[in-house]
């Protein structure tokens, strides 16, 4: 996960506010050695991905006691049913890129490497691309796919208008 890009405000000499879901995090938590029995992070080998379709509710399933949760319900359930097993990101955007991750690799069985630069776009590092949503982004991979399978002949013009709609989604949120 990254978390390098995101704004943040120093709350004090040791403590930092995430810009985008206000959570409060230690600037020392990064330095830290992992110490046996406090729990190791939060990663995909924790749940399940059920069903990776985009538009499913309760598709992720906690490995550790089997419940059934949304990936809006992910963070409260590890932190509130397994604390002394798993610690569970404060940032939102890592928490999303966990579940992005693991849903991808369910889908197509292979690791993409995406990270949130911000809440706005989605980034591939398996491709080097960035998309405005993660419908595109499973698109934009789809596509991959079935070229490199040879079931697709044209050259991804769908992705150069994908990253010029980036670079206008930046330009309009820059003024």
């Amino acid at each position: 996960m990254n978390c390098s890009q995101v704004p943040v405000t120093l709350v004090d000499k040791q403590h930092a506010r995430c810009g985008l879901c206000n959570a409060v995090v230690s600037l020392n938590r990064k330095f830290e050695k992992p110490q046996p029995g406090l729990g190791k992070p939060l990663s995909i080998q924790d749940f399940a991905v059920i069903d990776a379709t985009l538009d499913r509710a309760a598709n992720l399933q906690c490995i550790w006691c089997g419940m059934f949760m949304s990936s809006d319900t992910m963070a409260m359930h590890f932190s509130e049913v397994h604390p002394d097993d798993v610690e569970v990101p404060k940032c939102n955007l890592c928490l999303q890129e966990l579940v992005i991750n693991a849903r991808l690799q369910e889908k197509f069985a292979d690791e993409f490497d995406v990270s949130m630069p911000d809440e706005h776009h989605f980034k591939c590092g398996k491709y080097g691309t960035m998309h405005t949503s993660e419908a595109r982004l499973h698109a934009a991979i789809e596509k991959r796919m079935k070229m490199r399978e040879g079931d697709v002949e044209d050259d991804f013009e769908d992705e150069d208008v994908e990253k010029n709609e980036v670079v206008e989604a930046s330009r309009n949120d820059s003024s």
